[in-house]
Formats: structure tokens, C-alpha cells, sequence
């Protein structure tokens, strides 16, 4: 299978961001790189997310000014090195 960029999107997910970075890191498939845009978080979600980098290697962590999903995604999509785009949600 291919390389996969993971990019998630983030605004105040301090309750969620961890679980769901956890799950992503338990995967058997490891050929993915996961890309956190933030969305000028006024929580701990950026200081949570990098705490996972020594569990994801291949995490990286941006912080946006402007808050909005299209801005995100498009950024995200920009710092992505694989062809394959997969966006993921923060959910409960």
C-alpha cells in the first residue's frame, strides 16, 4: 500500500486529541505520516499533540492564525509528502 498523509484539524480538542493519536499510533499499518494543523487552540491541544512525537516519529504539528476547516485542510495539504490525502476528524 501506499504512503498516506493523516492530517487532522484541531480547535480546543484537549479532551480528545490524545485518543485519538494514541489509536493512530497502536495501527499495524506504519506507512503514514500524521499532520496536526491547530487552529489557534486557547487549551493544551498543541502542547498534548507533541507529546506524542516520540510515539509518532513522523508527526508534525502546525499552528494557523486563522480559524476554519477549508484553511486547515489546505495547509495541511501543503506540508503533506505523500500523495494520499486522508483527513481526519476529532470526534467523540
Amino acid at each position: 500500500m501506499k504512503p498516506i498523509s493523516i492530517i487532522i484539524i484541531t480547535l480546543n480538542e484537549e479532551k480528545r486529541i490524545g485518543s485519538l493519536l494514541e489509536s493512530l499510533s497502536l495501527q499495524t499499518y506504519q506507512n503514514f505520516e500524521v499532520i496536526v494543523i491547530d487552529s489557534n487552540s486557547q487549551d493544551s491541544t498543541v502542547q498534548l499533540a507533541l507529546s506524542y512525537s516520540e510515539i509518532l516519529p513522523s508527526l508534525t504539528v502546525e499552528r494557523i492564525a486563522t480559524k476554519g476547516v477549508g484553511l486547515g485542510r489546505n495547509t495541511g495539504a501543503k506540508l503533506a509528502t505523500h500523495e494520499q490525502l486522508l483527513f481526519l476528524d476529532v470526534a467523540d
